[in-house]
């Protein structure tokens, strides 16, 4: 059994619920109501899902999400194996593979796992060919993860960095008013 089997064996139980996820879905995607980045993924598990035998190629996008759902339900075996696997057959870069790990712990209830993503993230900020749009979503991962182990100015402080970097980050500004805090940014 491929990895991306396991998964959608693991995430969705049987093919009726499988595919009333995907209707919902596909019918949130035609109102514009999902994320650009959900498109893509959703298409191609119906595709694979619906149209027996067609293989889907993973993107990095849909192996994080693979990931975070086996992280997330703490089968960490089986969001590393997976890593692995897409790591080896789909030749991904050592930073990204590593933002994939960072992804996963912070998806994780565990708190001890939210600590090592930390760790994770801030070792990617010190690459100094992180793209601008990749360090703010890791500042603004590091802020979410500053909230959660209570540290709220911290966490202010890396939603701020965030803004600084890619002023026009929408989930950093609602964060960030959503702690009461007037986003501003140096333009």
């Amino acid at each position: 059994m491929t990895w991306r089997e396991r998964w959608l064996n693991l995430c969705l139980g049987n093919r009726q619920d499988y595919e009333n996820a995907c209707r919902v879905a596909l019918e949130a995607i035609d109102r514009d109501q999902v994320h650009a980045e959900s498109v893509h993924l959703w298409r191609a598990l119906r595709g694979r899902f619906i149209l027996v035998g067609q293989e889907v190629d993973p993107t990095p996008l849909s192996v994080r999400l693979w990931v975070e759902v086996a992280a997330s339900r703490g089968i960490w075996e089986v969001a590393e194996s997976f890593l692995a696997e897409a790591a080896k057959s789909e030749g991904l870069a050592g930073e990204v593979l590593e933002r994939l790990r960072a992804d996963a712990r912070m998806a994780s209830p565990s708190s001890e796992k939210w600590l090592d993503a930390k760790g994770r993230y801030e070792a990617l900020l010190t690459d100094q060919a992180l793209s601008a749009l990749d360090r703010a979503d890791i500042l603004f991962n590091l802020g979410v993860l500053h909230n959660r182990v209570g540290e709220r100015d911290r966490a202010i402080e890396q939603l701020q960095k965030a803004l600084e970097v890619n002023p026009l980050h929408e989930p950093a500004q609602d964060r960030l008013e959503s702690f009461g805090v007037v986003a501003s940014v140096v333009g």
